[in-house]
């Protein structure tokens, strides 16, 4: 071989290197734990819960109301009450796990609503001065549940978990209005309307979390729901008056316009009503969990 020819062969050759070392340089090799892809390695212990770890749990329903009304297609017809306006817009619980695949919730619903109307009259024509109207309602409910869990599907940075729950509650709801009428002379008709309620119910749901090391986001999906209301629909009247040099005050059991008319125009000694309702409905709980290991 010439000087030449080998002055060529070796110039080639090193051509040859320059361009496989570059093209080696610019190939990114791509592991298995780095692809966002379903992983069926077993891994037991990664983001996964096991016996006597604790969560804190936030959740609110993404429905305006939280039980029955306009939620579906009712099994039974009921009457519509004031226990329809409890919503748990920001509701705290706590999840205890029984192991890795079973946990227990136990968590409160509050809600409160105010309303207040109050005028003074400008004198023409009304012996009334002023009018006032105030209506509050105030609720509280024990929730305790149950959980379900299955395998949860692996991804490489969070896990996929799915469960179904039955859960109970257990509260009590409280409105109260007040009517005031003040007139000109001096006489006024003031009228307290108190309602109270004790409810029992519970439900069937299912629900989707994206578990990260320390927190989870999720939601729940809820099913078969049932509620019993005892003291439904009786209110206690207040009154006070004087009018027209008349004056008298007292108390006494009456019927709110949620029990059927006939009982609404009498004053009663001794009242009593229950109400029970049993409806499919559709709503979602919305969960943000904080994992206390």
């Amino acid at each position: 071989m010439t000087k030449k020819h080998t002055f060529s062969a070796l110039f080639v050759a090193v051509a040859l290197l320059t361009v496989d070392t570059t093209m080696q340089g610019q190939v990114e090799v791509v592991l298995g734990n780095n692809i966002d892809i379903l992983d069926s390695t077993s891994r037991d212990g990664f983001r996964s819960s096991s016996a006597g770890d604790v969560a804190i749990i936030l959740n609110s329903t993404a429905n305006s109301d939280y039980f029955f009304e306009g939620l579906g297609s009712p099994i039974l017809n009921h009457e519509e009450s004031t226990i329809d306006n409890w919503v748990d817009q920001i509701a705290p619980a706590f999840r205890y796990y029984l192991d890795s695949r079973q946990s227990v919730t136990a968590g409160i619903l509050l809600s409160r609503q105010n309303q207040n109307v109050a005028g003074e009259i400008d004198g023409s024509g009304s012996n009334l001065s002023n009018i006032e109207h105030t209506f509050k309602s105030r609720s509280l409910s024990l929730r305790v549940g149950y959980e379900r869990w299955n395998n949860p599907l692996y991804f490489r940075k969070f896990n996929l978990e799915t469960y179904f729950g039955a859960s109970l509650r257990l509260g009590r709801l409280a409105t109260k209005e007040e009517q005031n009428y003040d007139y000109t002379n001096g006489d006024f008709d003031y009228t307290k309307i108190t309602t109270p309620s004790r409810v029992v119910g519970g439900e069937l749901y299912t629900g989707l979390a994206m578990r990260f090391d320390a927190f989870s986001f999720g939601v729940e999906w809820l099913g078969i729901g049932f509620e019993r209301q005892s003291g439904f629909g009786i209110s206690e009247l207040s009154y006070a008056y004087d009018l027209n040099g008349n004056s008298d005050e007292g108390n006494y059991m009456t019927a709110s316009n949620e029990l059927p008319f006939e009982f609404a125009t009498y004053q009663y000694a001794e009242l009593s009503a229950t109400s029970s309702k049993t409806s499919m409905y559709r709503g979602i709980r919305v969960l943000a969990i904080l994992h206390v290991n």
